[in-house]
């Protein structure tokens, strides 16, 4: 009875790897034990890799033939697997090719984690082009953004200043008999002031210097109480502090991305309150912006002065980050950001 079992067993897990292989035939496919160990290899390894069968399997664990760990155990255990990973490995003459890696918990041959790999180098250099040129265009946008904060902070905003202090020194100098017109003049001071501070408050927006010297997790707090201030609505705003520094340019992204939803909330959703976290889970750090607004439906919305989302998903892709949107009509919106904190960030 016992032999009867394992045949069976070992039938079932010849005709899964069977299934499997003719799922993913382009594919290379590994299973590994808990520890990373090798309990499977297929045997078209060498047309991605550029190593046989016996050669991987003396690598010893799926570590050292993809470069290090692609994934995270508890995140693994929790979601049953993890899709679209990409990854540059080096194959064994040193060349490097680009990987879509499918990473799925299983009880099969042994062993408990299945790795499908797939080489996407061709599609992966069009987009790494296209990233590119994006980051070319975006950075163009944020210098242009910084000469017409400094143009407006520099000069106009000075001059509106001015224009400010002149009407009320004209004021000051009037015959007390002309009190309509002090009036007048008096008002126009003020609505002076009001522009100059809005001048003022346009500048920032354009160029956060604060993001530069004081970090994102102020940046963010305090964009969120200048417009909560200037809209009187209500953003709950919980900001973790991050640990260390992100690189540059992740943390411009997630300032940006912050600014784009909550500005969309204040344009368009009609709500009477907002929430805004920061946080870091696992290996990533997780901006999240919501309201409980009109919503709408995102399948029909696009092409519909859509610009600002299309800008903070290209914005993520570029770091490399997870951009998701989630919205129903009547049930508000979030936006969520996952950037991959990467080791020269320090995080």
């Amino acid at each position: 009875m016992e032999d009867q079992d394992s045949t069976a067993r070992a039938l079932r897990e010849s005709e899964e790897l069977h299934r499997i292989t003719l799922i993913n035939m382009s594919d290379a496919i590994f299973i590994t034990d808990d520890d990373g160990v090798f309990t499977f290899i297929c045997p078209n390894v060498d047309v991605i890799f550029g190593y046989q069968s016996d050669e991987v399997r003396a690598l010893g664990r799926i570590s050292s033939l993809l470069g290090r760990d692609l994934v995270d155990r508890r995140q693994l255990a929790t979601a049953g697997e993890v899709r679209n990973i990409e990854h540059e490995i080096v194959r064994k003459d040193g060349g490097r090719r680009a990987l879509l890696l499918h990473i799925k918990q299983v009880a099969i041959k042994g062993g408990t984690t299945l790795y499908a790999c797939r080489d996407i180098t061709e599609r992966y250099q069009v987009d790494r082009e296209l990233r590119e040129l994006s980051g070319r265009l975006i950075n163009a946008h944020e210098q242009e953004r910084v000469r017409l904060s400094r143009e407006l902070h520099d000069d106009v905003a000075q001059r509106v200043g001015l224009l400010s202090v002149e009407l009320a020194q004209l004021r000051d100098r009037l015959n007390p008999a002309s009190q309509e017109v002090a009036r007048q003049i008096a008002t126009l001071s003020a609505q002076t002031r009001e522009i100059g501070a809005e001048l003022h408050r346009l500048s920032h927006e354009l160029h956060p210097a604060r993001l530069t010297h004081l970090g994102l997790e102020a940046s963010i707090q305090g964009f969120c109480e200048d417009l909560a201030e200037a809209h009187d609505l209500t953003i709950v705003h919980d900001i973790a502090t991050l640990p260390r520094p992100l690189a540059d340019d992740a943390t411009l992204c997630l300032y940006r991305i912050a600014q784009e939803a909550l500005q969309n909330v204040i344009k368009h959703s009609g709500a009477a309150s907002a929430s805004v976290t920061l946080a870091v889970e696992m290996s990533e750090v997780v901006l999240t912006v919501s309201d409980n607004g009109a919503g709408f439906d995102p399948r029909t919305a696009f092409g519909k002065d859509t610009l600002g989302i299309v800008s903070m998903r290209e914005r993520a892709r570029l770091v490399r980050g997870r951009f998701d949107l989630w919205s129903r009509p009547g049930q508000g919106t979030t936006v969520t950001v996952r950037i991959p904190v990467r080791e020269e960030a320090g995080v």
